[in-house]
């Protein structure tokens, strides 16, 4: 999808987007259309909020069709991807992982089971490096608290279409030649080492 945004609040209407997909996987059923513009509200209200700070959220709120348009696109792309998977799986968007060490509590994007783990960029790039080393932190947080490996690691881009999705072992043994167990216990322990010196 091209984007016919202003560049400057591009991030402010995908993250309005990703609000509005996480309101809508919650519903059972269509929503209706006055429902859905309250919804709409909402989620530029809330992605204002993380964009540009709690104080500064009232002065970028406000929305424009376009705007609107392509929140809607890019939360009914993620809709269209993870709807189907909630019929027989636990979806949860917006999985909190407890902090280790160096690292704080941080929120994901989506996670699946213990199966796999999903990073959503809607930016008009490709996929990058600093991704998958977000997922890879995130991974080895859910390895340090549950013992388990997620299955798989992907980010997906709702604005392009793209999907690049790679089993952890693959994803483990390309980048570090370990397997996903010794990698993450790698991190884990780097995470927590005592790096102050006195």
């Amino acid at each position: 999808m091209a984007s016919l945004s202003d560049p400057d609040r591009r991030g402010l209407v995908n993250e309005a987007g990703f609000v509005l997909f996480s309101k809508l996987i919650e519903y059972k059923q269509k929503v209706a259309r006055a429902k859905a513009s309250d919804i709409v509200k909402y989620a530029f209200n809330e992605a204002a909020n993380y964009v540009y700070g709690i104080n500064d959220a009232e002065n970028h709120s406000a929305f424009n069709l376009v705007e609107k348009r392509e929140a809607i696109v890019i939360a009914g792309r993620l809709h269209n991807l993870f709807r189907p998977l909630k019929a027989d799986k636990k979806v949860l968007v917006g999985p909190k992982f407890r902090g280790s060490g160096l690292i704080s509590n941080c929120v994901g994007d989506v996670l699946v089971e213990q199966e796999a783990l999903y990073e959503i960029k809607s930016g008009d790039r490709k996929t990058r490096s600093v991704d998958y080393r977000q997922l890879a932190i995130y991974a080895a947080l859910i390895f340090a608290e549950t013992g388990g490996v997620v299955k798989n690691i992907s980010v997906v881009n709702p604005r392009t279409g793209v999907i690049v999705s790679v089993p952890t072992e693959d994803f483990s043994k390309e980048v570090s030649g370990q397997s996903a167990v010794s990698l993450f216990h790698s991190l884990v322990e780097a995470f927590s080492a005592n790096l102050i010196s006195l």
